[in-house]
């Protein structure tokens, strides 16, 4: 198994190979298309502003409250963390008439979970303070409707992750605010998905890009843009002839690169699908837990609302009797090198231990006399992430990190895999690198187990929750082309 106790697991080879080997296959190419601000169906004429920041500093059309702004690379980005409400890049170099929309590309670079972190677009924003109306990213999954220093409006669903490119498009139609948001790629929605009625006290103002604000109590976030328009509400982006994708689209850490889109799971309806991912463990016993009163059920393994969801359970004994979890693994996914990443939520208790990790097949490994493994993520039931390569000569390299909100809201962790070089990323932030060779194909384990008094994450106690879950909102893994 993965691990008993943590100085063992370091040098541990998996099981002989106990399960046939599967056939390589490449997963489905999936080539996603881009929609430019350029591309409108009506006149010119109708546009009244479009940045796509092409230059190395902002132009004189723009206006900034608070916050650090730069232009790098075809982005405007906000990076403080500073206190400081809010943070607005506000297009003020001529006076907006009503009826007014702005469409803009965002992807949160950074997100300190609280009331204070949020990201995307506004209208009627006053250029001396840069209150005004928004839509924005806030709380867990979540858009949200604010107008700012005054209230919080309609919420809505929203499944997104930090790193990951959206589209932002705010409306003010006869004096109600209309807005969606989709994830760059993909199909814009055909209607209106989210609705704020009843605001009046604004009714001037500039266009703005949402770059988040900071407390020291309250959380913080920081954000990119990477195109702006700004038209009246009779013009659409036009969806038909889509062009391929800038590499802005990318996640941080590979931005800039000829990586591509190679699978991605969002897990749609309300089940898993059996071509990616299925709820069996491949080595026939609990990859993280030597616990003999633990094991896994495919039935604590559920889709909905765009979540998997893995739960662990006790089932009769209190603490110390038995419990189930769950799996997800995707053995027929087989990968050497590339750009992984998962987003996640964890569970909170002792003995519980979610992981996200890369594995060799049994047989890949007695074919090749290598055993590495590259583990995205572990915990131990805390706000601890550890992210460990394994060598097959035994060699360990770990990052440790620290985040408080690692079990409160969904984070993600990212692995750069090359044929020299490990690195880990969480959020888009480096948390270690290490040039070090692991170069077989492997297949990834999404799994939450509940460990014994043997194992290195240690047992249940007293205060452990009898049921917890493992939320997992997107898988993305990306190739060099």
């Amino acid at each position: 198994m993965k691990c008993a106790d943590f100085a063992r697991r370091l040098f541990q080879v998996l099981p002989t190979a106990s399960h046939r080997r599967p056939r390589r296959r490449r997963p489905a190419f999936e080539c996603y298309f881009e929609q430019l601000d350029q591309r409108l169906l009506l006149a010119s004429s109708s546009v009244l502003f479009q940045d796509t920041f092409s230059s190395s500093t902002p132009s004189s059309a723009w206006s900034f409250v608070g916050g650090t702004w730069q232009i790098h690379n075809g982005t405007l980005s906000q990076t403080s963390t500073a206190a400081a409400d809010p943070k607005k890049a506000m297009i003020t170099n001529q006076t907006y008439p009503s009826n007014l929309m702005i469409t803009a590309e965002v992807q949160v670079n950074s997100w300190n979970a609280g009331d204070m972190a949020r990201a995307g677009v506004g209208l009627y924003t006053n250029p001396s303070n840069g209150n005004g109306y928004n839509l924005v990213f806030h709380g867990t999954n979540q858009v949200q409707f604010l107008d700012d220093k005054v209230t919080w409006g309609n919420a809505y669903t929203f499944h997104w992750q930090v790193g990951t490119w959206y589209w932002f498009q705010l409306a003010e139609i006869n004096g109600t605010l209309e807005g969606k948001v989709w994830a760059a790629g993909t199909a814009e929605p055909q209607s209106w998905m989210f609705q704020q009625t009843g605001w009046t006290n604004l009714t001037k103002g500039a266009p703005a890009l949402n770059g988040g604000s900071a407390s020291t109590s309250a959380g913080s976030s920081t954000v990119s843009f990477a195109s702006v328009s700004v038209t009246t509400t009779s013009v659409q982006p036009d969806t038909a002839t889509p062009t391929p994708p800038p590499t802005t689209t990318l996640p941080a850490p590979i931005a800039g690169t000829n990586y591509q889109l190679v699978f991605q799971d969002n897990f749609p309806g309300t089940s898993v699908n059996p071509a990616n991912q299925n709820a069996v463990s491949p080595f026939g016993h609990p990859v993280e837990s030597s616990n003999p009163n633990f094991s896994y059920s495919a039935s604590n393994v559920s889709v909905a609302n765009g979540v998997a969801t893995i739960t662990a359970q006790n089932t009769g004994g209190g603490y110390t009797g038995t419990w189930t979890g769950g799996i997800l693994n995707a053995e027929t996914q087989l990968y050497q090198y590339g750009y992984f990443s998962v987003t996640a939520k964890l569970p909170a208790g002792a003995g519980f231990c979610p992981a996200i990790w890369l594995c060799h097949t049994d047989a890949e490994a007695d074919a090749t006399g290598t055993l590495g493994e590259l583990d995205m993520l572990e915990a131990t039931g805390g706000n601890t992430a550890y992210q460990t390569a394994h060598t097959d000569s035994g060699q360990v390299y770990q990052a440790k990190t620290t985040n408080a909100s690692l079990t409160t809201g969904y984070n993600t962790y990212g692995l750069l895999w090359t044929p020299t070089s490990v690195t880990y990323y969480i959020n888009g932030v480096k948390t270690g690198s290490y040039n070090v060779a692991i170069p077989d194909q492997m297949y990834m384990i999404i799994s939450l187990d509940v460990c014994g008094s043997n194992d290195w994450v240690g047992p249940p106690n007293a205060s452990t929750p009898t049921t917890a879950a493992l939320d997992i909102s997107s898988v993305q893994i990306y190739q060099l082309s």
